[in-house]
């Protein structure tokens, strides 16, 4: 079981003072909360007066005798300090120090490490302050008032009578009133992880967030982590972990997923907003290659919605020689003789008008479906498909078949027409959307779907930035 432990510089008023008759703050501490061991740290001076009459251990001796609690004390001597008042000095020193003592002793939560800021100069205060701040929050602050409220006289007399003081301290009372009080640490190291993790939610970069979030204290982390989880997984169109995560956060999928995720449809509109983060995140080349399979499914939900005819119908499944399985087009079902199929009936009209007496089209691919949509549509659907399928056709084979740099100058570049006006990637997207609404997704609604639960994350980040120390406004945009 691992020891409760103090860790205190020894100042003017330790381990009683002359001034009052009460205890100091380092025998008070000890006093009130107990501790196992005792770390005390000493500067020449406090050298001298321990060599002089042993106050401050025969002070912990007598306490563990009143008390029948054993307590262990250890000197961390300093001979050669003198300039008490250097914050430099103290930060390496103290991070030294307490870190050796997290070590040995096997301090595993703030709890078992109480750290006195009471004792000693200015100097030496603000460093065990700042100090926990900077690693993490590894230990609790214990601050002592004094007796009288305000600051009371930090000097010795010359002839500092231990054994009168004790017999006349009045902290000796069992009812005697306890000073201490735990100082909240804010967690700086905590603070600084929690407004990178922001960043890279505002960046759709959940992977990133999450793999940080991992360094937080469990403390500080709880709340978030489903969170993080979920946009991680749904960025990965991992939907099944996405959903449990979802419900693990507390939150309603209808909330979070505005098109579903039971059915081929919401798929296909989730596989959409991924589209658009690969955009948003600046990954062009991903999201050019991206949008090939996503016009595939727009197409064949279209022909679905406008004609009726089932796509998934008219194919079969070919295995190839590495054990895959491709979908492809039925060619016996679709060009048969004599069929009353009237779906396979049209789509062999429309194939062998544009391609000739081929039969064997293999792969389904948007040209085939782009084909049917303009034989039995109108224009305000074959348009937008048609332009669609043009960028498609242009930009992604330039992206996916060699070995250039995507960016919004090559995309406005390469769809550029008839030296007409290219589109960005965001008009792009926007083309995508108008396609969408057309196969009976919303063309406003859900495609902002990620920022509506980036405020869910956030929320929690400023919730952990509350737990780690910081006023919850400290991150707010």
């Amino acid at each position: 079981m691992t020891r409760r432990v103090l860790f205190s510089p020894v100042g003017g008023t330790d381990p009683i003072s002359a001034d009052n008759m009460m205890d100091g703050s380092m025998l008070h501490i000890a006093r009130k909360r107990l501790p196992d061991a005792v770390y005390l740290y000493l500067s020449k001076e406090m050298i001298r007066n321990q060599k002089l009459d042993q106050r401050y251990t025969r002070a912990l001796e007598k306490l563990s005798a009143a008390t029948g609690h054993h307590i262990d004390f250890y000197l961390i001597e300093r001979p050669n300090l003198t300039k008490v008042h250097d914050f430099d000095v103290f930060y390496w020193d103290f991070r030294n120090e307490i870190s050796g003592i997290i070590e040995k002793e096997g301090i595993e939560s703030p709890e078992e490490l109480l750290v006195n800021i009471s004792s000693g100069t200015p100097a030496m205060k603000s460093a065990l302050v700042v100090l926990n701040a900077m690693i993490g929050v590894r230990y609790t602050l214990v601050q002592v008032a004094t007796p009288e409220g305000r600051m009371g006289n930090h000097t010795h007399p010359g002839d500092y009578d231990f054994d009168t003081y004790w017999d006349l301290d009045e902290d000796n009372r069992p009812d005697s009133n306890d000073r201490t009080k735990d100082i909240r640490s804010t967690n700086l190291l905590a603070l600084g992880n929690l407004q990178t993790i922001r960043n890279f939610v505002d960046k759709y970069d959940y992977d990133a967030a999450w793999e940080l979030a991992q360094t937080l204290p469990p403390e500080i982390s709880g709340g978030l982590m489903p969170l993080l989880r979920l946009g991680r997984a749904r960025s990965l169109l991992n939907l099944i972990e996405a959903r449990q995560a979802c419900t693990d956060a507390g939150l309603d999928q209808a909330d979070i997923f505005p098109a579903g995720v039971g059915d081929s449809r919401g798929k296909v509109f989730e596989y959409a907003l991924c589209c658009d983060i690969k955009r948003r995140r600046g990954e062009l080349a991903d999201f050019i290659r991206s949008l090939s399979p996503l016009i595939v499914e727009l197409f064949e939900l279209i022909i679905e919605r406008q004609l009726g005819i089932y796509i998934e119908d008219y194919c079969t499944d070919r295995m190839n020689r590495n054990g895959s399985i491709t979908r492809v087009w039925d060619s016996d079902r679709i060009f048969s003789p004599g069929s009353s199929d009237k779906g396979a009936e049209f789509l062999a009209k429309v194939f062998r008008e544009k391609y000739g007496s081929k039969t064997d089209l293999g792969c389904v691919f948007s040209d085939h479906l782009a084909a049917v949509i303009e034989s039995a549509c109108g224009d305000d659907v074959s348009r937008p498909v048609s332009v669609l399928r043009g960028v498609e056709q242009t930009i992604r084979n330039k992206a996916a078949h060699e070995i250039v740099s995507v960016d919004e100058k090559s995309i406005t570049r390469l769809t550029r027409v008839n030296k007409g006006k290219g589109l960005g990637s965001e008009e792009i997207m926007n083309l995508v959307r108008d396609v969408a609404s057309l196969a009976g997704f919303p063309k406003q609604k859900g495609w902002d779907s990620y920022d509506h639960m980036n405020e869910f994350i956030k929320n929690a980040i400023r919730t952990a930035g509350a737990d780690s120390g910081m006023t919850a406004d400290a991150l707010q945009d």
